[in-house]
This record gives structure tokens, sequence and C-alpha cells, in this order.
């Protein structure tokens, strides 16, 4: 019987950063983001219930929100190793059923940045200044 797998793009909103994920469709998969997810947040359950008890919407989710400030000038490999080196993660090659197959790095400059003064009526002195 040959495994059956699953891509994700999870996609960052307002920075449009795009990652892809290969997941196995079996239960020990299920499992082990389940683990990866109850063991690093506090808030895995409430996190379970906002996918309304998708383990793995909410997972990838969580990978997202580590994942996406990570990537900043890394290479897919770099990522990858870094989850390999984390402890709590799974590593994300497939051996655990679950492989990043793309991420993109970003980076940012001062080209990416817009300076507006503020107007006097929110320009206040800072009291513990």
């Amino acid at each position: 019987m040959s495994a059956e797998y699953k891509d994700f793009t999870v996609i960052h909103t307002w920075s449009g950063w795009q990652a892809t994920v290969r997941i196995e469709q079996d239960e020990s998969t299920r499992e082990a983001m389940r683990d990866m997810l109850l063991m690093w947040t506090n808030n895995g359950p409430e996190r379970l219930q906002d996918a309304e008890g998708d383990v793995t919407e909410a997972w990838l989710v969580m990978f997202g929100e580590y994942a996406f400030p990570e990537s900043r000038g890394k290479k897919l490999k770099a990522l990858k190793a870094l989850f390999e080196r984390t402890p709590g993660w799974a590593p994300l090659d497939g051996s655990c059923g679950i492989e990043l197959i793309r991420a993109e790095s970003f980076e940012t400059d001062a080209i990416d940045f817009t300076i507006v003064p503020s107007t006097k009526a929110n320009n206040k002195e800072c009291a513990s200044c």
C-alpha cells in the first residue's frame, strides 16, 4: 500500500511569504504534529479549537509563525537544518511524514520602510523617559 501525501502552502498574509509543506496523510504523522503542537505552545488546545480540531491546520499555522521570521536570509536547506536542531520539532525532510519542499527567503532593506512625522496631537512627551 502506497502512502498518500498532500501539499499545503502556508502564506503570510501581509508579506506574501510562502512555504510549501508535504504531509503524509496517516495517523502517525497527525500524532507527531499533535505532539509538536502541544509541546511548543501553552495554547495548543486553543489552536486546535481555532482549527476546528484539524491537527494539520493548527500545526501548519504554528509552523508558519516559526518559519516566517526564521526564513529571513536562509535558503531551504538552512531552514530545514534549523528545524532539525530545534528541540520539539520533527525533521522536515520527510522522514517523519512531513517535508518542507519550498520556502521563500526574505530580506528587508531601508527602502522597505517609510518614515512619517508625528502630528503635534500624537507627539506627547513620555512621562517615564
